[in-house]
């Protein structure tokens, strides 16, 4: 529930949740979502190889870890999710990918 409060915005909502990180990396797909918040407490063996699955699709899906995940775009710090917003929508503006 914390994380979906820190990610909550004007601009963008939480769409879907799911138990494993290969389920929230089908899910992604699936919504068609920009953003892909995995926590590395959670995020298995191999983050990697959901970050490389992330990267072909279209448009671009940002990986951001929860603490340290390989492969994410950013990450934040698990004791801090109020910096979560920011992280999300630097991410989007970084990438020119927005309207002012």
């Amino acid at each position: 529930m914390q994380l979906r409060r820190a990610a909550v915005s004007a601009e963008w909502e939480v769409v879907g949740e799911a138990e494993h990180p290969d389920e929230a990396a089908a899910k992604v797909a699936a919504l068609r979502a920009r953003f892909l918040v995995l926590d590395a407490g959670a995020s298995g063996p191999e983050p990697q190889e959901i970050a490389a699955r992330l990267a072909s699709l279209r448009p671009k899906v940002f990986l951001v870890g929860v603490g340290s995940v390989p492969g994410a775009d950013a990450q934040v710090a698990d004791d801090n999710l109020a910096d979560l917003r920011d992280v999300l929508a630097g991410l989007i503006h970084d990438a020119g990918d927005h309207t002012h």
